[in-house]
Formats: C-alpha cells, sequence, structure tokens
C-alpha cells in the first residue's frame, strides 16, 4: 500500500488530501483491509491521527507494485505516478528536537516520549 497525501498548511491544522494505492494483485478481503486501516477506520497509529486531517479522500486505485529492498538504499514504485528512493541522511548530524529544542542526533533515533514511534532509523527520499 502506498499512502500519498498532502497538507497545505501544518498537518495539525487540517485540511490535508489524501489517496492511496493497493497492490493489483491483493484480494478483495486484502483490499478491504488495507483501505479500512489507511483510512482509520480500525484505529491504530499513525493512521488514526491522520485520518482525522483530510477533508479530501481521492478514489482508491489498484496499480502494479516494484519493490528493491537494499535496507538504507531500498525504492520502490506503485503505478506510474508514486516511486521513491531512500538513501541514509549525510548532510547534518544533529537536528533540533521538535519538543525539547535540543540538539540530537538522527541516526538510530531513539524518542521514548514519541506518540506514533519511539525508535527509528531516519532516511530521506
Amino acid at each position: 500500500m502506498a499512502f500519498v497525501a498532502h497538507w497545505p498548511k501544518a498537518i495539525h491544522l487540517g485540511g490535508g488530501t489524501v489517496g492511496i494505492l493497493i497492490d493489483e494483485r491483493a484480494d478483495a478481503s486484502q483490499r478491504w483491509a488495507l483501505e479500512n486501516v489507511a483510512f482509520g477506520k480500525l484505529g491504530g497509529l499513525p493512521f488514526e491521527i491522520l485520518a482525522t486531517t483530510f477533508s479530501s479522500v481521492q478514489e482508491t486505485r489498484f496499480v502494479p507494485f516494484e519493490f528493491h529492498l537494499d535496507g538504507r538504499n531500498s525504492a520502490s514504485r506503485a503505478g506510474e505516478g508514486v516511486s521513491f528512493v531512500l538513501q541514509p541522511v549525510k548532510s547534518r548530524p544533529y537536528t533540533k528536537d521538535p519538543i525539547t529544542r535540543q540538539n540530537r542526533k538522527i541516526w538510530g533515533e531513539s524518542v521514548p516520549y514519541g506518540e506514533v514511534w519511539r525508535t527509528g532509523v531516519q532516511v530521506t527520499g
């Protein structure tokens, strides 16, 4: 599933537009489950929170998916319109924490007070 969204301002201000792309190989029950997860109807983070910020929902599209899995250098394509390539963050070893405003390392990040995630590895794409 690819989750494609745009917000005209900060996410918490709402007014967003969302669309999802689902692999065309998914059967009917998988399609139902993925749509309902993506639109926050089954609960769970982050989609349950994000669903409250959308004012426009595009029709779900069923398209071919391609994947190249290579850790922090992975890539994917969903149909003709969505693709991404990941690469490790190289430019700055530190960034400002949005809550504490303290400098923090950005590789192998741990955020014990995080609402949506608490541990992860940051990449850019």
